[in-house]
């Protein structure tokens, strides 16, 4: 009686359970093991593969994309950390992530792994290389595949929020270069990403040892069955049954699975846990760098009307352009990862489930489905930093920097997701500024933009507003 309160429903409730209940005992276990998808559901399946082949391809093109472009822009973006240090010079660096080259080569992990998912479930469910019986291969890759898109979303994250520490007056951010220093900023975001690793691959080691304890049980249940299947057809009698061995072995077999239940269950548990802070560490990120941004552009247009500066618009919308995307890439993102979430709570109620097909099905193909989503909203932002343009456009003004807004080309530097690469001092190699975005500028040539009494003065520091730059030092002092 206590074997029977933990059978499942669909299996007491089958019209075969009443007629040989060894043999729908069987019918059931067999069936479970070994289930055959419809055809739509391979061909969604397919289509999958297909979208993570393209994916694959999208980031070998955008990883490369430096390559075509000289030795220049591959010193500036081969890179996946800088070391950045504070304004003394001195001390321990900010190793900060270089936010595109982390998204690629985290979303080609991604999309690698989930390839493979995808090929082990169509093999397995379509009835090709049972033999092989590769579930254990299907859960390992089904709780890793987000894991390096996890991790490069983190680098992401730290690489944005490095953009919070520049201190520029008005944008109210002294409190947190306070807060993050060096040791702290690196300390987190790296022991945050060691612990999204590590647990999850706990997680995959021992779904592997509870599924081959599962595989070993149902393989020593199976004879079984069909023994009392036929010894039932022939007798209708349990009392001739030697049936002490097959409920052992049904009892280890129902211990087992409940293992791998929990197992799965602290997987969506890791996963909603990490998914939640990684989504609300973004949005508040994000929050604080579109606040930095009203300021920015506040007293940037100040400065611009100030010396009537003929092309301020242009920049302007050229600012508004660029963190209008992010924005809305940071939104899609976010919806992504809170999918992912949500991913993980339906597996939990899915495994518990694994005898109805729907909900299998259900299970296979819409873990698939936030990557429809995150990885394009991703590497579309790493392609519009790649192919920036190489040539200076001089035909943007030059502006004033003054002792309030000095700060302001660093600041734009990071937040038009031109990373970290920030040079605001002279590099021995080039003779003059040079950093990503906003480039100040000595001169005592005359500008068409400005009035004349910027041209007397050798001493006043002008903003040029460019796309491309180049680094050539590993280590940076700003």
């Amino acid at each position: 009686m206590s074997l029977l309160s933990y059978l499942p429903l669909t299996l007491l409730n089958s019209p075969e359970w009443k007629q040989n209940p060894f043999r729908a005992g069987f019918i059931y276990a067999n069936c479970t093991d070994t289930p055959i998808f419809p055809e739509w559901a391979l061909l969604l399946l397919t289509c999958f593969i297909i979208m993570r082949v393209v994916f694959i391809l999208g980031c070998a093109g955008i990883m490369f994309i430096p390559v075509f472009k000289g030795s220049n822009s591959r010193n500036r973006y081969f890179y996946l950390l800088r070391k950045v240090y504070p304004e003394s010079g001195n001390g321990m660096p900010y190793l900060v992530p270089n936010r595109c080259t982390s998204i690629v080569v985290c979303e080609l992990l991604t999309s690698v792994l989930y390839m493979l998912s995808g090929c082990f479930n169509y093999m397995y469910y379509s009835g090709v290389g049972k033999q092989r019986g590769p579930k254990q291969l299907i859960m390992m890759w089904f709780i890793i595949a987000w894991l390096p898109s996890y991790v490069g979303m983190v680098m992401a994250s730290w690489a944005l929020c490095y953009a919070c520490l520049c201190d520029v007056e008005g944008t109210k951010n002294k409190k947190y270069s306070r807060i993050l220093t060096p040791m702290v900023y690196n300390s987190i975001w790296i022991s945050w990403s060691l612990v999204a690793i590590a647990v999850p691959s706990y997680w995959t080691v021992h779904s592997i040892r509870q599924l081959t304890e599962v595989e070993r049980h149902l393989h020593q249940v199976l004879p079984l069955l069909e023994q009392a299947s036929l010894s039932w057809d022939a007798h209708h009698d349990f009392g001739i049954l030697a049936h002490s061995e097959l409920v052992s072995r049904i009892n280890s077999l129902l211990e087992a699975w409940y293992d791998v239940d929990s197992v799965i269950t602290g997987f969506a548990i890791t996963w909603i846990v990490l998914g939640a802070a990684l989504a609300f560490f973004y949005i508040f990120v994000v929050c604080v760098l579109l606040h930095m941004l009203k300021q920015v552009l506040r007293m940037r247009e100040a400065d611009a009307m100030t010396v009537n500066a003929k092309w301020s618009s242009t920049i302007l919308r050229e600012l508004q352009k660029e963190f209008q995307f992010l924005f809305r890439s940071s939104f899609v993102i976010v919806l992504s990862i809170c999918a992912q979430v949500c991913e993980a709570s339906l597996m939990v109620f899915v495994s518990r489930r694994m005898d109805i097909m729907p909900w299998r099905i259900a299970g296979t193909v819409l873990c698939q489905f936030p990557g429809i989503f995150m990885a394009p909203a991703l590497l579309l932002q790493s392609w519009r930093i790649f192919t920036e343009r190489s040539t200076d456009e001089s035909e943007f003004c030059r502006v004033p920097l003054n002792p309030v807004t000095e700060g302001i080309p660093k600041l734009s530097s990071q937040l038009l997701g031109w990373d970290t690469t920030v040079c605001w001092k002279e590099e021995r190699d080039t003779g003059e500024g040079s950093f990503p975005g906003l480039r100040p500028i000595n001169t005592l040539a005359k500008s068409a933009t400005c009035r004349e009494s910027l041209i007397s003065s050798p001493d006043v520091e002008n903003i040029h507003i460019t796309r491309s730059t180049v680094i050539t030092q590993d280590v940076i002092r700003v």
